[in-house]
């Protein structure tokens, strides 16, 4: 399963992360390191996960810190779904690309859940 969206961050996106987290100062035409993340909220995601959810392990990586009123490709993939009993495994990524392809930021998750619908 995956989706891919174009995606931008605004001004007021950072604000708002920033005073989520407790962040002060800073320039707010850059994305703080973890902030991409919130890619999930803009993602049309044609699937979802049934209650609980457990996030078991995550690693990020970045390439290059994003900035705001930019447009990128966000790709969300979900690999390795495995049911065992009521539980579903999986591992999700998250990647985040410029214009040209180049792939800025990756997330990848393990998850637990009580499975997968479409």
């Amino acid at each position: 399963m995956k989706v891919e969206q174009r995606i931008q961050f605004s001004i007021r996106d950072v604000l708002d992360y920033k005073e989520a987290i407790g962040i002060i100062g800073g320039t707010d035409y850059v994305l703080p390191p973890q902030m991409p993340n919130i890619a999930y909220k803009q993602l049309q995601i044609p699937w979802n996960y049934e209650a609980p959810v457990i996030l078991r392990k995550q690693k990020t990586e970045i390439v290059e810190l994003l900035q705001v009123e930019t447009l990128y490709t966000v790709r969300l993939e979900v690999s390795k779904i495995k049911t065992r009993g009521a539980k579903t495994f999986l591992e999700e990524q998250l990647t985040i690309s410029n214009e040209s392809g180049r792939i800025l930021f990756i997330s990848r998750s393990q998850l637990v859940t009580g499975g997968v619908h479409k």
